[in-house]
């Protein structure tokens, strides 16, 4: 089920960056509504603040809008929005002259938390800083945002066999802590 709705979101955002490329800047605000939450959820486990995560979801979008040609048509609209958020998300954190946020990759906002809640985002933040950046994001990218071994891939430039095998060895860290 989920599958068919990512396939329908990328065929809806193939479309939008074609009709980008030809002039119609309303494929924008389809690539804006499909990956927007995705674009700020991988930006802010680089850049480490909300405002700062918002100011690369704004300047990919304007990316985007500028040069959609440099996307190839039929291709993974995905892994390119997350390539370039990637690419954004890390200039803004060296221009702030941080160091990469060691918080974790994504616990969202618990309303009531339990104490066993509580515990658990202690040590999964505990577990989460012991990896890399990259472990955390490729880690964020596959159980967050829902891309593939492929898609990771195409996002760091490497294979698609390490993009699995980093994957599977930043789990397996993460495994030691919960033991």
């Amino acid at each position: 089920m989920m599958g068919d709705q990512r396939t329908k979101d990328d065929a809806r955002c193939n479309a939008a960056l074609a009709a980008l490329a030809k002039g119609d800047k309303g494929g924008l605000d389809v690539i804006y509504r499909t990956y927007g939450r995705m674009i700020l959820s991988a930006a802010y486990q680089i850049v480490g603040t909300t405002e700062d995560a918002e100011d690369v979801l704004q300047d990919v979008l304007l990316r985007i809008g500028e040069s959609p040609s440099r996307y190839t048509p039929d291709s993974n609209p995905r892994a390119w929005v997350m390539a370039i958020t990637r690419n954004v998300a890390l200039n803004l954190a060296k221009k702030r002259g941080r160091d990469l946020p060691l918080d974790e990759v994504a616990s969202g906002e618990i309303s009531h938390p339990s104490r066993e809640g509580v515990e658990e985002s202690a040590i999964l933040q505990v577990a989460l800083a012991s990896l890399s950046e990259e472990e955390r994001l490729i880690v964020n990218l596959k159980t967050y945002a829902g891309l593939s071994h492929k898609e990771i891939a195409s996002v760091f430039g490497i294979s698609e066999d390490s993009a699995q095998k980093r994957y599977q060895r930043a789990i397996e860290k993460l495994r030691k802590y919960f033991l």
